[in-house]
């Protein structure tokens, strides 16, 4: 008649789990608990960081209970009532829990130099003491993709082993170059139809069977960023469009010799549609592929060329 999930939602501490999702469904939230449609089928607790203080009992420990707490991993605990509550009734998850569950919140405690004394920044952060990351004024400096690089290139520990990410010593990390990447990261860009962003945002989830690389690489994407290892330490570049600061100007006499400039490729060569797709966040699409509204313009021979 019940069942009993532990669900591992991140192999490391997180701030906060704020809802979840069955389906398109939303089931429960931090703030108003189960919602009608489940009202009376399911109960939940969540843990942002397993430890001792903080065991769930299932069914009097004798199968879930103080010595199995996923230590330093946040999990969530369901149990769900699959029979009706009446004869006349049936319970919404007769068949167990659906094939598409989302889980939504403010993800892991990130590094940020800025914050740290030590290397020329203000504040308490330190890179070598996880227990000092995070403690953020606004939850979008938590999706600064400069920082959630540094924060995998450090990894994050459990009892002292590496957990997740890839566990290099803060001496091989260039810190002063992500500073200045974060800064770049923040720097407010106005938009077309009004308004502004930041410049560079990320969010996302890795998982333990991902190359670490195939992750730094995605990390890089989202802010044009390139790893260098300079001097023996790990550097981040990373691109913003600076042509209207321009530091120098050449002449004839900076140039070594002939030089031949094509201002334009030929039209084969040449895109005039692009096209993609991206993950909406929304509750509309809870993270699944949407598409980009096509933008370009129509071509001189009037063939689509598409990117």
């Amino acid at each position: 008649e019940y069942i009993d999930y532990i669900i591992a939602v991140a192999a490391h501490k997180v701030k906060s789990i704020d809802s979840i999702y069955f389906d398109e469904k939303l089931a429960w939230t931090s703030g108003g608990g189960v919602t009608a449609t489940y009202s009376g089928y399911l109960t939940v607790a969540t843990r942002t960081e397993g430890d001792s203080g903080n065991t769930i009992s299932i069914n009097g420990g004798s199968k879930w209970g103080a010595n199995t707490r996923l230590t330093g991993c946040a999990y969530i605990h369901l149990r769900i009532k699959r029979s009706g509550n009446s004869s006349k009734t049936e319970s919404p998850l007769v068949n167990g829990l659906p094939g598409r569950m989302t889980v939504i919140g403010e993800g892991a405690y990130l590094y940020d130099p800025r914050r740290d004394t030590t290397v020329g920044g203000s504040g308490s952060h330190r890179a070598d003491d996880q227990s000092t990351w995070g403690t953020y004024t606004d939850p979008d400096d938590c999706d600064n993709p400069a920082l959630q690089l540094l924060w995998w290139l450090l990894g994050w520990k459990i009892n002292s082993k590496l957990s997740v990410g890839c566990g290099v010593p803060p001496a091989r990390i260039d810190i002063a170059s992500f500073i200045t990447a974060a800064n770049i990261c923040d720097e407010s860009v106005l938009l077309a139809t009004g308004g502004a962003q930041y410049r560079y945002r990320s969010s996302g989830t890795a998982s333990d069977s991902d190359d670490r690389l195939s992750v730094i690489n995605n990390l890089l994407v989202c802010m044009n960023g390139t790893i260098r290892d300079s001097n023996g330490k790990l550097s981040l570049d990373i691109m913003r469009n600076d042509l209207g600061e321009y530091v120098l100007d050449f002449d004839e006499n900076d140039m070594l010799g002939e030089f031949e400039w094509n201002q334009t490729r030929g039209l084969s060569d040449s895109f005039n549609k692009a096209r993609g797709r991206y993950v909406d966040p929304s509750t509309t699409a809870l993270y699944q592929l949407v598409d980009y509204p096509e933008v370009g313009f129509d071509s001189p021979d009037g063939i689509e060329r598409v990117k």
